[in-house]
């Protein structure tokens, strides 16, 4: 089957679990159920836990809302495009009359959370983007015209606004807090069927989904029943605290709940939505580095135990990283006290570090550990062009032989040649003052220095310091598994 993840004009979370299962065991002392009444603690047991989802469900419904949207403005330039050139001799307004008759059609549902008394609602920006009519039907069954205050497509939020009072703002909880296995309920419109409710658990914590065009993903995955129309509506804990902002869906392509739904964790979108209300655009954090996952055997080729952190790929040049000396095959560990789990923690991690303040990372460097102080800038608005125009580092320069070098791991020695598990520094390049020609760069490794072995940059640079005022003779190994020394004219330190 061709499955798919689909972001939802409307969803709720996933398989509907039930109680039944847990009557059943409550019963199973019952040697005969047909001939004997259920154990009433037994039942008043399931009841206190019936209640735990009706008590949820009084207290947080008021707080989440249908959203009407209708018309795209793309979709409308586009179709008046098309009518132009169907009917040239057409005036502007007959073309008009034409796309809002059309463009009428062209209506969803979504759902969103009240933020606060002043009529702010969060909801996802699929929801609301480019749409030419909002309207917002609160739970008790007023309807109100709504504006966009601002949106954020790269962790696909939006918050728009009600001029309503008597609004019931929902509370938000630590998304950090919750556990696999924790009960969680959904509050939304499935299908324009508002204030439908339906539970679950968390079935997953910290999912990245590369389908969806969403830069910033963190997702908390759950199994309870999300469909279209649940979009931007409330993933409540039993307290009935937001603790996600449903947004998406596995499916088999017909938009039917397979039981892996996905949501935006609480404390990214309190974060984002704080940041659109204050100033209608969202400023993020940025060091000016690219990263990868850290895969077993790579960490075993930096000379880490385990697999926890993020590998610095490259460093982009007069970035906070660059200045703050960060470097490239540098393993972060963690983000201010946020252990660094995953690549996507740790950029949303980062961006949500206001410009201009302060960060400390926690690296691991040859091995061993140091922290690195970061004063974070602003994100570009085009990333790829700042790689481009500015340039980057691949590997870590060693100045006293005027070359860049890089810590040959598994991943890497796939790409140029070698054998996973040959150790070595691969070099990338030597300066042109240098004879450039006497180590092909890219096709041979240091792999020792004066004697000593070397796997890492440390092991290079501990090598040459001990060397004092000798000569520096590489031994070097080429991809044919050849190798062969060569005396390396020592240069100042830059």
């Amino acid at each position: 089957m061709n499955r798919r993840v689909w972001l939802l004009v409307g969803a709720t979370a996933g398989f509907t679990v039930g109680l039944w299962p847990l009557l059943r065991t409550q019963l199973a002392g019952a040697q005969d159920a047909r001939s004997r009444a259920p154990d009433a603690a037994a039942l008043a047991r399931v009841d206190e836990v019936a209640a735990v989802f009706r008590h949820v469900a009084a207290v947080a419904g008021p707080g989440v809302v249908q959203i009407r949207v209708e018309g795209d403005e793309r979709r409308a330039a586009e179709l008046a495009k098309e009518l132009k050139r169907r009917f040239p001799d057409a005036t502007d307004a007959e073309i008009n009359e034409r796309v809002e008759r059309q463009m009428r059609f062209r209506m969803g549902s979504g759902s969103g959370i009240v933020l606060d008394d002043r009529g702010h609602i969060l909801t996802n920006n699929h929801v609301v983007e480019n749409r030419t009519g909002i309207r917002v039907l609160a739970a008790d069954g007023r309807e109100f015209p709504a504006t966009i205050v601002g949106t954020d497509s790269k962790t696909d939020l939006a918050v728009i606004r009600v001029e309503a009072g008597e609004l019931s703002p929902l509370t938000f909880g630590d998304s950090d807090r919750i556990e696999v296995g924790d009960w969680v309920i959904a509050i939304g419109a499935p299908f324009g069927l508002s204030q439908t409710v339906t539970h679950g658990i968390v079935s997953a914590k910290g999912r990245s989904v590369g389908s969806l065009d969403i830069a910033y993903q963190d997702f908390i995955q759950t199994d309870a029943s999300i469909n279209p129309g649940n979009s931007g509506g409330p993933l409540l804990s039993t307290r009935g605290e937001v603790i996600g902002v449903n947004t998406a869906i596995a499916s088999d392509g017909d938009l039917s709940n397979m039981g892996i739904a996905f949501a935006i964790p609480a404390n990214m979108a309190r974060n984002i939505a704080r940041k659109l209300v204050n100033g209608g655009r969202v400023e993020r954090g940025w060091l000016g580095v690219r990263m990868d996952e850290l895969s077993a055997e790579d960490a075993a080729a930096l000379g880490i135990r385990g697999r926890e952190g993020v590998l610095v790929f490259a460093v982009m040049s007069d970035t906070p990283a660059s200045l703050a000396g960060l470097q490239p095959d540098d393993v972060i560990v963690r983000v201010g006290a946020e252990p660094a789990r995953t690549m996507s923690r740790v950029r949303a991690l980062i961006a949500d570090v206001s410009p201009g303040e302060s960060l400390t990372l926690g690296i691991l460097r040859d091995g061993r550990a140091q922290d690195v102080r970061v004063e974070v800038g602003e994100q570009p608005e085009q990333l790829l062009r700042s790689r481009r125009t500015g340039g980057e580092a691949l590997g870590r320069r060693v100045d006293s032989l005027g070359m860049e070098v890089r810590v040959l791991r598994p991943s890497l020695a796939r790409e140029v040649g070698f054998a996973p598990t040959q150790r070595g520094l691969i070099v990338l390049s030597v300066d042109r003052d240098r004879d450039a020609d006497a180590i092909d760069a890219n096709r041979e490794l240091i792999v020792g220095c004066n004697g000593r072995s070397v796997q890492h940059v440390g092991d290079l640079e501990e090598a040459i310091r001990a060397a004092g005022d000798e000569p520096i003779t590489l031994r070097l190994l080429n991809r044919g598994g050849e190798s062969r020394t060569l005396t390396w004219e020592r240069q100042s330190e830059r």
